[in-house]
């Protein structure tokens, strides 16, 4: 899997660097809070240090109750640590199956080490690296936003759904 276009190309005047964990958080949480109907994660484990807060999950639960049309799609590459310990976002996506799906990426493009978020058709959050907190952001830069959900569109057709993810219906 490649770089985004601009991913290592200078900052455009849309985009802010972010750096350390509390404004990386603040940054995940504000992008989504702004979202109105639509997020696409691309990340190795959805960081728990990043998304799995309450209040993040609250802001992705609000995108996901927002209409009939609303979507929330993550793409992890591992799931390990998820299966054991349990997300806030794995448990909602169990809570609102019709409008958050996880699925794992393909084998053959779990690589890569960037990850990034994007809501709707304009906000980005990239990470170049998800074990690092060091990001670039951008709450209005559609041409990247564009560009980064063409890649993450590509995985997604390729990706599965991860059935360890899912809760097992109880049966009687």
């Amino acid at each position: 899997m490649s770089e985004s276009p601009e991913s290592d190309q200078a900052l455009t005047s849309e985009q802010v660097r972010i750096e350390g964990l509390a404004a990386l958080r603040d940054a995940a949480v504000a992008l989504a809070g702004n979202a109105g109907r639509e997020l696409a994660i691309l990340s190795y484990e959805l960081e728990p240090a990043i998304y799995d807060s309450a209040e993040f999950a609250q802001a992705v639960s609000e995108v996901a109750r927002s209409g009939r049309r609303a979507r929330v799609r993550l793409l992890i590459r591992e799931h390990d640590r998820l299966v054991r310990h349990g997300h806030a976002l794995v448990r909602l996506a169990q809570q609102l199956p019709s409008y958050i799906e996880i699925r794992r990426v393909a084998q053959e493009d779990r690589h890569a080490v960037h990850g990034y978020m994007v809501a709707d058709d304009a906000g980005v959050l990239y990470l170049p690296q998800t074990d690092a907190f060091q990001a670039k952001t951008s709450a209005r830069d559609r041409r990247w936003a564009r560009d980064l959900l063409a890649e993450f569109q590509r995985l997604w057709d390729h990706a599965e759904p991860d059935p360890q993810l899912r809760r097992l219906p109880l049966t009687s």
